[in-house]
């Protein structure tokens, strides 16, 4: 039960020295749209909790309705431990809302291992 609660398992890529950039922003500053995931973690500020997506050099924001996700990914200690292994990928997308106005999300698959 409280291995499920608090799980003790850790990301191992070192984050501290990333540039935090917006999902909007990194989609449109590179030339692919997919790579690897090195970690998740969760903020607190000015407008509640936001989810972080790290890949090789930046801390990414995702969007909000991805929160609950991360959260998710964060508590199960496989998911952290494949993450560390490299075995996550992720792949932006982009989506058209109510509104007509084009959105930006991130989709996750598994990584074969070599």
């Amino acid at each position: 039960m409280f291995n499920e609660m608090f799980n003790s398992v850790r990301f191992t890529y070192d984050s501290s020295k990333n540039e935090f950039i917006s999902l909007v922003d990194y989609a449109n500053s590179r030339t692919y749209d997919h790579g690897i995931v090195r970690g998740f973690f969760v903020t607190n500020g000015k407008y509640g909790e936001r989810a972080v997506m790290v890949v090789d050099g930046f801390n990414i924001n995702l969007p909000a309705h991805l929160l609950n996700k991360v959260k998710q990914i964060r508590a199960n200690a496989d998911a952290v431990k494949a993450i560390n292994n490299n075995l996550c990928g992720y792949h932006i997308r982009t989506y058209e809302d109510g509104n007509n106005i084009i959105r930006y999300s991130v989709d996750l698959y598994d990584i074969k291992p070599e």
